[in-house]
């Protein structure tokens, strides 16, 4: 378009390099003049090129050229823009003040940010302009014609010379990074459009021309990149040296303009190393400057190529730049005067994000294996890389410190904390990925030097802060540091520490090889590495004590010690140890304590450690518990310090696994806690890393999850994500003290692992036993080290000192040991030092001098210390040591010396020894031994006990076995017992007095331990009895045996009950009580009389003017009725770049959209069963809707509600006389089946097999109270009369031309009114009834025809639920009149044709439970004919054609559009026939509702063949069903032969209408369609007809109870069980009069074939065309054209696209599989179109949402990518999409705003859910899948359709997203059956604009 014909490609090419030359030099002369001013905004003048004309690269004649344009800039003399006084930009003169200000002034004002919006702008404007410039002032953004995008610049018009003045103070000010520019007068402004038209036209010129061809684009590359055109430097250097100073708008395309040249190689090396060599100056420019897109464009294009990057490193400085900008920018962020150099938290730097751009071009340069491998195997950049690196990691050491708070709470919550920890994030991003490359690729050498470059950093570091806290050099010398987190400042960021720690664990795992004393090779070990790197004792100290004191800190903060610091910190506290923060924080400080645990002398590391916890009394001389019940917080600072060793003695960590084993060890413990979803356990050991390190992340991940857990997939109903649960076999690897854990967590997974255990029938001590042979070895280099530490005295002392004072102390009341929690981590702690090898210690102790005489403990002494001495090398010989240790202290008060006493009261000493004080509750908290007894206080108790760890462990394992520290203890015990001197330990010492006396039969004979005959030691039968422990029989045995019994048999009796009792209430026995209870409450007594949920008070009799009603929710929505028709996708959304339709087939291509227009509308009833006075709901009301912001809701259970339905049953019921004999048969045929519970409404002495069945009508489940209220409503007054053709009215019957509560009522129908309104005329019942019936266009025939409507409205509804859901399982079955007995709920009658197809039932949806519904259909029928006229004659007549009604009621019924508005005329026609005196029980009255039915039911099967028989078939089938005498099915084809086109004309003669599709062409589809169309009607005319109380037989007798069943039918199957011959509803094949017909001559068939059928037929739909004949059938049947590929439309037989017919949707085979997706049986494929290739297939038409297409979203997203509204034009900021009809919306927009009848102004959204859905829209947020739901002013997020692939939404689109199949059903389901009000989890608000 841009080249001329008569250019040949020489020229061209010529012409190309000449242009970009001279606009090259023209934007550096106009550069160096930007360069003279600095707030300048633009680069020079327009070189005047022009785009449209042959002459493009000749300047405008009155314009200098481009060469001269150059010169021009290199004299000094190029054009310049106007300045003002002040030397600012503003380019306004002095006489801009002095213009005319009286009228509005044009202020024309540049730099405006592209991202800004109209009400940012406008608001930024009043902030800073305030009242100057008033209210009337109008912004203007300049936006581009065709994607609507902002150009950066703007008009202000406002009033008045002061508005003039203020605005001028704008100019220069900085809008998000952009500076603004205003001009004044109409020549500064003429100037500066030009300007900037004439840049952008240039640009958009040179990026068109080298789209042409990559030839041009390389002329253009080389040009721009050559030197010597402009002097010495190029043209690219020029323009990114001044790209900060352009308009927003030329810098874009700038930048597209070099990006595009970029796609010539050459050019990207050159550009890349200039762009390398202005890198610092390009960022630091833009320092402040959050709009920083240019440069990350370019550094994306040049830093992801390897070679070009790894160039930049080698040659061009890269690394110096980098991180010699980095520190530039952060070096402003330092904190002024602090020594050592730390960075403030709170700087702007870090809250603007202004270190990104470097922090990601880093990630860049370090994720390309070649160039990591080339930067740490060299030296020099190594050295360049990593002394940069600790520079600036240094600064961040001890930043965002905290000071713990002992008086005021902090005031308020500042979210600067976040900063540092963004900033730790961000670097430490990149030191990981240097660490990865050193870990893969450097040698030893390498891994040294950095190394010890960190630790002389770290020195540094640690001298200043010594020097800064005060501390001495003899101190710093020693390692003796005197700090206390709790009252000095300490902070969470220590990166060099944990650089230091990883460089070490790299250094010791990896050093070389060295001989060993046996001559075999060695790693070169964790001593070896730190001597390497010249680290001694001290320095370990120094190294370990910032991330100790971070350790504490966490504690303390998790133990609730810095609360009144607030939140911030509780919140950093969280993230040091959560998911994303882990790996750079705690998990490092651990790591850094673990091998200081191992290379430190164990009394220097516990010296240190308990010291920094704070737990000095283990310090000091004397009991360490003495004085913890003086500190508050002492017992929570030892579980803290007791949980540290217990995570340094772990065997799963760092020293002994891969990382790729800790993601699978990790992701095993946070499955213990409970099933988590992906997103849950997603823990990468980078937040911000590269795609590479996520992608192997990712797959280390995906890998563990296969291996540990089974994935559950997302279900539909409760939303919830798909999730991953922990395999069984697992369990035995899982640590429920976790160190990733809170505390609450911990609990939950030792919860979750005790109930795994007793599920799996095991115990604690098997559960460790497993555990203990999966514990992995820790890596050679540090095997030795960590097990002397594991089993070091000190480690050893403590466990025991903890367990032996937790063993014999209990609680201040004696209830429980002194602290549970603490106790269950000691005996972890004791397991974890036990189960280290004992072959890699030298086990000593019985040749060490004096190891059979007691340790004694001296008050003296500090007791940790000395025991710790005395201890053996492993804790299984310690386990024998004895200890002497004062009573008092370890010993409870009320624990005295055992006696042979028999057993007192409560409190007295006890012959089984223990602490049986006054009944303590067993079990106690948290599974401590409170079983323990205890005894009074003796004076038998001695000052010291010698005991051994043996037998505080005995004592211990006194505590139920299923309890965690009973298993626990047991487990100890075992691990004990395999040192067989162990059960040894009483030999040669005296018996303790703390323990039960031994059985007579062990008692010895002398001191020496007896000889039980005087010659031979005695020995024990068993360990525990030679520790004198009592044997295994005991009485404590015994009773906690009992006990355990006894739960079990309780156990087992509550299972048996519960199974009889189901058992019985299946039976028939159980089912006769639960009727009779049924019975009762319905009629007996206050008890069941209902009353009102306000005042709560029940009403006796009826109150006319205050009747107690029902609550209810009446709501207009579309009808299943019939489908929308499709319209061309331009009508519904405006696509980028649409291509033109193939063969004139307009919309073919692009998303399906349809008509916006909702063919029909009903309003849904639905009800909870609770109840309400009138006067009551009328005080409720406004309040009620007041308090819940506009939504009422019942005040007992929650449910939406709008209406009170009066709820009277009438006095006479409705009878409808329809059976032809007498006799009590039931209409309700297909309820009786079809619910699980009937409901009998006949009164005493009536009909009782006059059952209403329990099917859902438009109302959701309701309580079994609720039920049995309406019920009992119902029952109250209603009478029958058996058998009786007439029934005269009783004397007392009221008038009906007044209603026995007019004012509820009235307030009733004003509700409804309210939703008829937002239906259409056409969606109401035709106005020529009402005139025809002698009810006039008045207020009686409204209120009439709309109480008929919501009967017919909710049969309608009930049908739905009842066809179109997925049935239940069966329940029962019922046989006869009484029914049948039942038997574990199995089938046992298969007397019909359902049985067959009752285990095919879904058992995916509960049983529809419908009793209330049924009633409540009831109570509209009532109020419906309550107070109405008699109708009955009328309509009587207009059956007949009597009188001069004629054709009338054929001219009714064509009035009706759909098939739903001609079944709410015949509701009110039926309705009308009840109106009367008798109810519908005479024999005329029964007669016409028999001629309706039949005329009907006619009706709708001419209206089915109309829209789709051929001409050919009605000619066919007309001459047949002649020739046999089938009067009725004559008079069908009839009407369908006037109805359906005839055959193409003859050539020359004109042509049928494109529309017209009559694809049925053989009898037998005519039957299979006429079946899917007929039977919805039959279902709803069941349902009425057992509202109307009409006699007819039940067809379905003798069938159980389901709810759904009927759509697991073949649709044949279920028509035949339908269709009732006997009221003139035959079989479709006795209606077709097909061979298979079952009929006879006589009987069924005298009806059909008589002439009284064809009558009907003739009078329902007249002697005329039917509406809508060959377009879409007027029947809910839809046509559906199958293709391959739905997006590229139909193909015919030559290949051409072609275009069916409007109506005919045109689908995939997987979007036609999720059409059908639940009624796949109501399917009838159709012989194929001729000229058209695909699959014709007709359905039976429910709603549905088909705009949803293909499986993944980000493809279906791409159709409306840049869309533009219809509307206005413009591609909206929140696209949206009517899931309904597929309309693009603006949502949330101004630009399609528009004003309600209120003056209200409503978005666009709201405005297409009027006439879409009547009020309701759900659509579709484009932008991150969201699903949305508009009602009545509310608005819902319903959640996403679309699911990862992992199971989870995802609202950002960075992952493929797939349809949730069962999401997608579960929201269908909901549109059909309009119960998204319902749904519990929906959060719905009120709409501002939308």
């Amino acid at each position: 378009a841009i080249v001329p014909p008569f250019f040949g490609p020489a020229a061209f090419a010529a012409a190309a390099g000449a242009a970009a030359g001279a606009f090259a030099a023209t934007a550096t002369g106009a550069a160096a003049e930007a360069q003279a001013a600095a707030d300048e905004g633009y680069l020079g003048d327009s070189p005047g090129i022009l785009l449209d004309t042959p002459d493009v690269l000749l300047p405008e004649s009155d314009d200098e050229g481009p060469a001269d344009e150059a010169a021009g800039c290199a004299r000094g003399d190029a054009h310049s823009w106007p300045r003002s006084p002040e030397g600012g930009g503003a380019g306004v003169p002095e006489t801009a003040l002095e213009m005319d200000t009286g009228q509005p002034i044009r202020v024309f004002i540049t730099g405006v940010n592209l991202r800004m919006k109209d009400d940012d702008f406008r608001d930024f404007l009043l902030n800073r302009l305030g009242a100057a410039l008033g209210e009337a002032f109008e912004i203007e953004l300049v936006r581009d014609a065709e994607t609507k995008a902002s150009r950066g610049r703007a008009y202000l018009t406002m009033p008045g010379r002061a508005a003039l003045e203020a605005a001028l103070k704008l100019d220069g000010e900085v809008l998000r990074g952009s500076r603004l520019r205003v001009f004044a007068s109409p020549a500064d402004v003429a100037a500066a459009e030009k300007h900037l038209q004439a840049w952008e036209a240039n640009f958009e010129w040179l990026l068109a021309m080298g789209g042409f061809h990559d030839g041009l684009r390389k002329i253009i590359g080389q040009v721009f990149l050559d030197a010597a055109l402009l002097g010495g430097e190029c043209a690219v250097a020029v323009l990114l040296r001044h790209s900060h100073q352009m308009e927003p708008s030329v810098r874009k395309l700038e930048t597209n303009l070099m990006v595009d040249l970029m796609l010539d190689l050459d050019f990207k090396h050159r550009f890349a190393q200039i762009f390398t060599r202005l890198y610092r100056e390009l960022v630091l420019a833009r320092a402040g400057n959050q709009d920083t897109n240019e440069l990350g464009d370019f550094t994306c294009q040049i830093f992801t190529r390897q070679d070009v990057t790894l160039e930049l490193v080698r040659e061009h400085d890269l690394v110096r730049n980098l991180l010699g900008c980095l520190w530039d920018l952060l070096q402003p962020a330092l904190v002024e005067g602090s020594s050592p150099a730390v960075f403030n938290h709170e700087s702007n730097i870090f809250k603007d994000h202004e270190i990104i751009q470097c922090s990601m071009d880093l990630l860049y340069v370090l994720d390309h294996t070649e160039v990591a491998r080339e930067i740490v195997t060299s030296p020099a950049l190594r050295g360049e890389l990593w002394r940069g690196w600790l520079r600036i990691l240094g600064a961040m050491q001890a930043m965002n410190p905290h000071l713990r708070r002992d008086g005021t709470h902090v005031e308020y919550m500042t979210p600067s904390w976040g900063n540092a920890l963004t900033l730790h994030t961000d670097l430490m991003s990149n030191t990981w990925l240097i660490l990865d490359a050193v870990e893969l690729m450097a040698g030893i050498d390498a891994v040294r030097d950095m190394a010890q470059l960190a630790w002389a950093e770290l020195r540094a570091w640690m001298s200043s802060v010594h020097a800064a806290e005060c501390r001495s050099n003899e101190a710093m010398q020693t390692g003796h540091i005197e700090f206390e987190v709790s009252s000095q400042p300490v902070s969470f960021h220590l990166p060099v520490n944990r650089v230091l720690g990883m460089l070490l664990h790299h250094l010791s795992s990896r050093g070389p090889l060295v001989g060993g004393s046996d001559g075999q090779t060695a790693p070169f070990g964790v001593r070896a590495a730190f001597a390497a790197v010249g680290m001694e004792e001290v320095d370990i100290l120094w190294w370990m004590e910032h991330p100790l004191r971070a350790l504490v800190l966490h504690s303390q903060v998790s133990g609730g010690m810095w609360r009144r610091n607030g939140e911030a910190l509780e919140n950093e506290s969280e993230f040091y140890r959560m998911n994303y923060w882990h790996h750079l924080l705690m998990d490092m400080d651990l790591l850094i304590l673990r091998m200081s645990a191992m290379l430190l002398r164990p009394q220097t590391f516990f010296s240190s450690t308990l010291a920094r916890f704070e737990l000095k009394a283990w310090l000091a001389p004397g009991d360490p518990f003495a004085s913890s019940s003086a500190d508050a917080c002492s017992p929570m600072r030892l579980q803290s310090f007791t949980l540290l060793l217990y995570h340094l003695l772990s065997a799963h960590s760092p020293l002994s696994l891969s990382f790729r084993q800790l993601v699978a060890h990790t992701t095993r413990q946070f499955l213990s806690v409970g099933p988590k979803s992906h997103s849950q356990l997603w823990d990468p050991r980078l937040e911000r890393s590269t795609a590479t390190a996520t992608a192997k992340d990712q797959q280390m991940l995906e890998a563990a999850l296969r291996e540990i857990s089974t994935f559950s997939a997302a279900d539909g109903s409760g939303h919830s994500s798909a999730k991953y649960h922990l395999k069984e076999t697992e369990w035995a690897s899982v640590d429920p003290y976790f160190h990733l854990f809170s505390w609450g967590e911990q609990q939950k997974a030792e919860e979750n692992l005790v109930a795994a255990l007793k599920a799996r029938r095991q115990t604690v001590a098997q559960w460790l036993e497993a555990s203990a042979a999966l514990r992995p070895r820790p890596l050679e280099a540090y095997g030795a080290e960590f097990h002397a530490f594991c089993t070091s005295g000190f480690v050893q002392a403590f466990v025991w000192i903890l367990l032996a004072h937790l063993a014999f102390q209990r609680a201040a009341d004696g209830s429980a040991v002194a602290d549970g929690r603490l106790l269950v981590l000691a005996l972890h702690l004791a397991l974890r030092c036990a189960h280290a090898p004992r072959d890699e210690v030298a086990d000593v102790v019985e040749t060490c001098p004096g190891s059979s005489e007691p340790v004694v403990l001296q008050e003296e002494d500090v007791q940790l210390f000395a025991l710790a001495a005395a201890m053996s090398p492993h804790i299984c010989s310690s386990g024998r040591r004895w200890v002497r240790v004062p009573t008092d202290a370890f010993f409870h008060p009320r624990l005295t010396a055992f006696t042979s006493a028999a057993a007192g009261p409560p409190g007295s000493p006890s012959p089984a020894g223990g602490f049986t004080a006054g009944g303590a509750a067993e079990g106690g908290v948290g599974g401590s031994p409170d079983a323990w007894p205890v005894s009074s206080p003796a004076p038998e108790r001695p000052a010291n006990t010698e005991l051994t760890l043996m037998h505080v462990v005995e004592r211990l394992c006194a505590a139920p076995e299923d309890s965690m520290p009973g298993g626990l203890a047991r487990g100890l015990r075992e691990r004990l017992r395999q040192d067989a001197q162990n059960l040894g330990v009483a030999e040669g010492h005296p018996r303790p007095w703390f323990l039960p006396p031994l059985p007579p039969a062990l008692a010895p004979s002398s001191p020496e331990r007896g000889r039980g005959d005087g010659s031979e030691p005695m020995q024990a039968d068993s360990p525990a009895e030679a520790l004198g422990t009592p044997p295994q029989d005991d009485d404590e045995a015994r009773r906690a045996k009992r006990r355990k019994a006894a739960q079990e048999r309780q156990q087992r009796m509550l299972d048996d009950l519960r199974k009889r009792q189901a058992a019985f209430i299946t039976g028939s026995q159980g089912q006769k009580i639960l009727e009779e209870a049924k019975q009762s409450s319905n009629t007996g007594g206050a008890a069941g009389a209902p009353e009102c949920v306000v005042c709560i008070s029940q009403q006796e009799g009826e109150d006319t003017d205050n009747p107690l009603g029902f609550l209810c929710y009446l709501r207009a929505f579309p009808a299943s009725s019939r489908p929308r028709r499709r319209v061309a996708c331009e009508e519904a959304v405006r696509l980028q770049a649409q291509r033109a339709p193939v063969a004139g087939a307009s919309g073919s291509r692009g998303p399906q959209c349809f008509e916006p227009c909702a063919p029909d509308g009903l309003v849904l009833t639905k009800a909870c069963s609770h109840r309400m006075h009138f006067s009551c709901w009328r005080r409720f009301r406004p309040a009620g809707t007041a308090s819940s912001g506009g939504r009422l809701t019942c005040p007992y259970c929650g449910t939406l509600a709008n209406a009170l339905l009066p709820g009277r049953p009438l006095a006479t019921p409705p009878r409808l006389a329809l059976a032809a004999s007498a006799g009590c048969a039931t209409s309700g045929a297909l309820l009786s089946v079809l619910s699980p519970a009937a409901l009998r409404l006949g009164a005493e002495g009536g009909c009782e097999d006059d059952k209403m069945a329990d099917v859902e009508v438009a109302v959701p489940a309701m309580p079994a109270a609720g039920a049995s209220a309406i019920g009992a409503a119902l029952a109250a007054g209603e009478v029958g009369a058996e058998g009786a053709e007439e029934v005269p009215p009783p004397p007392s019957m009221p008038a009906f031309s007044r209603r026995r509560h007019a004012k509820a009522s009235a307030d009733f129908e004003e509700q409804l009114n309210q939703q008829l309104r937002k239906l259409d005329a056409g969606h109401l019942p035709s106005d020529a009834l009402g005139a025809r019936l002698g009810l006039g266009r008045g207020e009686v025939a409204a209120g009439w025809f709309g109480r008929t409507k919501l009967v017919a409205d909710a049969a309608t509804l009930a049908e739905v639920r009842l066809r179109g859901r997925p049935g239940a399982a069966p329940s029962a079955t019922l046989g006869g009149a009484g029914g049948a007995e039942r038997s574990g709920g199995a089938c046992s009658s298969t007397s019909s044709p359902l049985a067959s197809h009752m285990t095919r039932a879904a058992s995916s949806s509960a049983p529809v439970s419908a009793e209330g519904s049924a009633a409540l259909m009831r109570l509209l029928v009532a109020e419906a004919l309550e107070g109405s006229p008699d109708l009955s004659g009328a309509i009587a007549a207009l059956a007949a054609e009597q009188g001069s009604l004629g054709d009338a009621l054929a001219s009714i019924v064509q009035a009706a559009a759909t098939p739903h508005d001609r079944f709410q005329t015949l509701v009110a026609l039926l309705l009308g026939l009840c109106s009367g005196p008798t109810r519908g029980s005479s024999a005329a009255e029964g007669a016409a509702a028999r001629a309706l039915l039949q005329g009907a039911y006619f009706g709708e099967a001419a209206a089915a063949l109309a829209g789709l028989a051929s001409h050919e078939l009605a000619e066919a089938e007309l001459a047949r069903t002649e020739a046999l005498g089938a009067a009725a099915a004559a008079a069908l084809w009839r009407q369908v032969l006037q109805a359906v086109p005839a055959p193409p004309p003859p050539p020359g003669q004109p042509a049928p209408p494109p529309d017209l599709l009559a694809p049925v062409r053989a009898v037998g589809e005519a039957a299979q369609l006429l079946r899917l169309a007929l039977n919805p009607w039959l279902t709803k005319v069941h349902l009425l007809l057992a509202c109307l109380g009409a006699e007819v037989d039940n067809p379905l007798e003798g069938l159980g109870e389901f709810s759904g069943i009927v759509s697991s039918m073949p649709p044949a199957e279920e028509h035949r069980l339908l269709a009732a011959p006997e009221l003139g509803l035959p079989p479709v094949e006795d209606l077709l009069r097909l061979p298979e017909a079952s009929t006879s001559a006589s009987g069924a068939a005298a009806v059909l074939d008589g002439p009284a059928a064809a009558r009907s037929l003739e009078r329902w739909i007249g002697p005329g065309s039917l509406p809508g004949s060959g377009l879409q059938p007027s029947s809910p049947l839809l046509l559906v054209l199958v293709v391959p590929d739905s997006s590229q439309g139909a193909l015919s037989e030559r290949g051409e696209e072609v275009e069916p017919p409007r109506h005919i949707w045109q689908v995939s085979p997987e979007g036609f599989e999720r059409l059908v997706a639940g009624h796949r049986e109501e399917v009838v494929e159709l012989a194929g179109i001729p000229g058209l290739r695909g699959r014709l297939y007709c359905v039976a038409f429910r709603l549905t949402l088909p705009v949803i297409t293909g499986r993944v979203y980000q493809k279906f997203y791409t159709q409306f990518v840049h869309a533009r509204c219809t509307v206005c034009g413009v591609a909206p900021n929140i696209p949206t999409l009517c899931l309904l009809c597929g309309t693009f919306l603006c949502c949330n927009s101004e630009c399609c705003r528009k004003r309600d009848e209120g003056g209200q102004p409503v978005g666009e959204v709201t405005q297409h859910a009027q006439t879409c859905g009547f009020g309701t829209c759900v659509f579709l947020q484009l932008s991150n899948s969201l699903v949305h739901i508009v009602a009545d002013g509310f608005i819902a997020c319903w959640g996403s359709l679309y699911l990862d692939g992992h199971g989870e939404e995802e609202y950002n689109l960075s992952r493929p997203l797939h349809i949730s199949e069962a999401r997608l059903q579960q929201l269908t389901q909901s549109v059909r059956e309009v119960a998204f009000d319902f749904e519990s989890r929906l959060k719905w608000k009120k709409v501002i604009f939308v």
